[in-house]
Formats: structure tokens, sequence, C-alpha cells
């Protein structure tokens, strides 16, 4: 029973780990999609007239949304594959949890001769 207990234990821990990389995934998509918006912007005021055209800022642009894009596909596919694995540990502490038969217990009214505790209302 205590290793089955501690498989638990672990495969929750594997479980957080990999959640919290889920989460830098999801933020690292946020903020591709800040720079993708923002280089769009640029060339945008460039080819309305809006900028005076620099080849630099224009080069700088196009090559932060070619990098924002190529970063968003890498992090959504790492991000997608990290929540398979959670699903798949979650599935296997399911089925270790399953196996100890865990028994609902409810909460009697009463023990001996002591009641519940109550809270006070005003």
């Amino acid at each position: 029973m205590t290793q089955i207990n501690d498989r638990i234990a672990q495969i929750e821990e594997a479980m957080a780990f990999l959640r919290d990389r889920a989460e830098n995934c999801r933020k690292i998509m946020v903020l591709s999609r800040i720079v993708i918006v923002a280089g769009a912007t640029a060339l945008a005021a460039f080819f309305l007239g809006l900028m005076r055209f620099d080849g630099l800022v224009f080069m700088g642009a196009v090559t932060a949304i070619l990098v924002a894009l190529v970063t968003l596909g890498s992090n959504k596919s790492t991000r997608d594959q990290l929540l398979a694995d959670i699903a798949r540990k979650a599935a296997e502490r399911d089925a270790l949890i399953d196996a100890i038969a865990p028994r609902a217990v409810e909460t009697p009214a009463r023990i001996g001769n002591v009641a519940p505790l109550r809270r006070a209302t005003d």
C-alpha cells in the first residue's frame, strides 16, 4: 500500500512539473502573439505611409514577425505534448487510486455523545 502511495505522490509531483512547463509555454505563446502584432503594426504603418520608411526598422519588423511565428509554433506543439503527458499521468494516477479501492466515508450526524460543531450565526 505504501508503495502505491509513494508512486501516486511521484506522479503528482511529475504532473506539477509538467503543468509548470506548460504554463511557461503558454506565456511564451502570448509574448509571441504580442510581437507578431507589433511587427505587423509597424509594417502596416510603413505601407499606409504613417511612418517614414526605414530599412532597418522594416527588416527588424519582418524578422520579429518570423521569429515570433517560429517561437509560437514551437511552443504550441511543446505545450500540446505536455498536456498529453499530463493526461497520461492523470490516468495512471487514477488507475492507482482505483487499485487502492478507497471507500467513501460519510460524516455521521453524531459521534458517540459528541454533537458536530456548528457555526454560530449572528
